[in-house]
């Protein structure tokens, strides 16, 4: 297949740039199996996988590792242009009023990068709440209300360390900042080096981004890390072992242990907005924070459940809400509920109604943390309270012990990670990884991840022709076992020490 893109005109290069990062939801420089169905979905088109598998594998032609990257993409591109799909990418990208686009420069090349700016907007105002009491960050505040100031007041690094420091306590040792109005560029780039390398060690991707890249304010790398830190920290505390109750989510469930813990935080937030939706009596579920979250019924029903009766004064109740027609007034009211328990943050009932999934994937997880309306381990009915089930509006009623403890142990899900397994953890992810891993030792049984390691340390060890990219059910567990068994055959050929090792053990 040949990618020559010769004849594209400037304008036309901008274009492919701009679809190609919009595609590329997630920032890893690559478009997966499932963000190029997504964006094909957002473009109007509702293929099913097995086309969107075909087309993705027509185009992955260099290492046939299931993803695209921008070479292979820009070969794509070439044809869907002159197709529908490609006059709506096109549309998609230009009529996008909430990107802001800004050049680099890039080997011999000029292209042009994008900033959602409703993430611009909420970034700044979550900072602005966050770091009003610290006294070091006084003179950068308050940041500009659309957040245009944001990239240069991080080009000395102290905003990037702060952040770090609110979404994991003491990763980072303040007495060793630089401080001050006037810092040479030493004492910047070691304050913005500290900052990455922290950021890299909670797991974010900061492959291509160094100190002189915060200096320059490069404002999609910026925005990038930005958002990187803010979910470290938000969803760090969604997980089985931090927070028990959650255990309630699986009532009889028979998964297993490990299946669970391997959920990612994200889909056990999904799991906590859909076991509210149910216990207020609601046929709404959702399997994701965009699409599912834009007409509002999901919030109406959700924070009439969790937000406690004594501070639910002058709340709109579900059914009022709902019979609003218009989806912008209906976010508008749902927000006005948030804000009576001041959870009004992150969106914009523009941001609701658009579907902008890291957004609403903060909303949540911010409702998540002062409201979980869960009940505690062991606990046979409701109290009343904030964190309990008691305090939910309408529909809330008590649980059962037998459905708390959903058939496992009352520790089961109190073992949480070693030091050393959180280390592995994050240094897989910070390499860019897909999917992320949650959990270990559940992650990796399909090897898949080990290959992609194996790929970014040593290029071209990987002969993906022999790697099973995607499982067939009648012969999952045989190809799992092939994909180990070629894992473990390579760490030999490296010289690892592998004594004992094969692919059961995967």
């Amino acid at each position: 297949m040949t990618s020559n893109v010769s004849d594209l005109l400037p304008e036309q290069m901008d274009e492919l740039v701009a679809t190609f990062e919009t595609l590329d939801s997630n920032g890893n420089g690559v478009i997966e199996f499932e963000e190029l169905q997504t964006a094909l979905e957002i473009c109007g088109f509702k293929m099913a996988r097995y086309q969107v598998r075909d087309l993705a594998e027509k185009y992955d032609v260099k290492q046939r590792d299931g993803m695209i990257d921008f070479e292979e993409f820009r070969a794509l591109y070439r044809e869907l242009r002159q197709s529908d799909f490609g006059s709506n990418l096109h549309r998609m990208v230009k009529s996008r009023s909430d990107l802001m686009t800004h050049g680099s420069k890039t080997g011999s090349n000029d292209v042009k990068h994008s900033v959602r700016l409703e993430e611009q907007v909420a970034f700044a105002d979550w900072l602005n709440k966050n770091l009003a009491a610290d006294e070091d960050c006084q003179r950068y505040l308050p940041f500009e209300e659309d957040g245009s100031d944001l990239y240069k007041k991080c080009d000395d690094g102290i905003i990037l360390c702060k952040v770090i420091n609110i979404a994991s306590p003491d990763t980072i040792d303040e007495r060793v900042l630089n401080k001050g109005e006037k810092l040479s560029l030493f004492k910047r780039n070691e304050n913005i080096t500290l900052a990455l390398n922290s950021a890299q060690s909670l797991g974010c991707v900061v492959v291509s981004m160094g100190a002189s890249e915060v200096v320059a304010g490069t404002q999609h790398l910026i925005l990038g890390l930005l958002w990187q830190i803010i979910k470290v920290g938000l969803l760090a505390d969604v997980n089985l072992a931090a927070n028990s109750e959650l255990r309630a989510l699986f009532g009889t469930s028979e998964a297993s242990i490990e299946d669970i813990r391997s959920l990612a935080p994200e889909q056990l937030l999904m799991k906590w907005v859909n076991y509210h939706l149910e216990r207020a009596g609601s046929k709404r579920r959702i399997a994701n924070f965009s699409d599912d979250i834009k007409d509002s019924e999901a919030y109406a029903y959700l924070l009439q459940q969790i937000i406690p009766k004594e501070s639910g004064n002058g709340m709109h109740s579900a059914s009022d809400i709902l019979q609003q027609r218009e989806h912008q007034t209906r976010a508008e009211l749902v927000l006005q509920n948030a804000e009576l328990v001041d959870a009004r943050v992150f969106v914009q009932p523009s941001d609701i109604v658009a579907g902008n999934s890291n957004l609403n994937l903060a909303f949540v997880a911010n409702l998540f943390h002062k409201f979980p309306s869960l009940p505690e381990p062991g606990e046979d009915g409701a109290e009343d309270g904030a964190g309990r089930v008691g305090a939910g509006g309408v529909g809330a009623g008590p649980i059962s012990a037998d459905e708390n403890h959903a058939g496992f142990g009352a520790d089961a899900f109190l073992i949480d990670e070693t030091r050393e397994e959180k280390t592995y953890r994050n240094w897989m992810n910070s390499m860019g990884v897909a999917p992320r891993v949650n959990y270990l030792y559940t992650d990796l049984r399909s090897g898949l991840t080990l290959f992609h390691l194996y790929d970014l340390i040593r290029p071209g060890i990987v002969r993906w022709p022999r790697v099973h990219k995607t499982f067939h059910r009648m012969r999952e567990n045989f190809e799992r076992l092939e994909n180990c068994n070629y894992a473990v055959e390579l760490g030999r050929q490296v010289g690892f020490s592998l004594v004992a090792s094969e692919a059961k053990t995967c």
